[in-house]
């Protein structure tokens, strides 16, 4: 799946680049990364800053807060994306990874207190497991 190992090589790499502006993982961060500030600073999305940047709502797709985030995330797109861009093509799964993984960080940023960053590709990730529940995918699983 190209797609998908594209996706998952762009998070791995901008993953490494935020620990590296970073200096290192941050002791504060639970999930093993970078500083809540870095993951702003690279496009995380905090709809409270007082500015509108819509750029953020596609970075901060790409983000992960920590080495558990990036891992958890990047296992299950994997698997069922995988099974996704098989049955649907590398377009539509983009499309859909895209499409979803915006609509996930929206809704992340829109219902988090207000002082909570968004960030990572959970919206995304469940936008391929809903597509595997919706049934065209399901074929290729088995």
């Amino acid at each position: 799946p190209i797609c998908l190992a594209c996706i998952t090589a762009l998070e791995i790499c901008i993953f490494c680049f935020t620990v590296v502006i970073n200096g290192g993982v941050a002791p504060e961060n639970a999930l093993i990364g970078p500083s809540f500030q870095t993951l702003y600073l690279c496009g995380g999305l905090k709809l409270t800053d007082g500015q509108w940047q819509p750029w953020r709502l596609v970075t901060a797709i790409f983000l992960h807060g920590g080495v558990l985030h990036l891992l958890s995330n990047v296992t299950v797109q994997w698997f069922v994306g995988g099974a996704v861009e098989l049955a649907w093509g590398p377009r539509w799964t983009a499309l859909l990874y895209l499409l979803t993984g915006l609509g996930g960080t929206l809704l992340s940023a829109t219902l988090s207190s207000p002082n909570r960053l968004s960030v990572g590709a959970s919206g995304a990730v469940h936008g391929l497991l809903a597509a595997v529940l919706a049934g065209d995918a399901t074929k290729e699983m088995t």
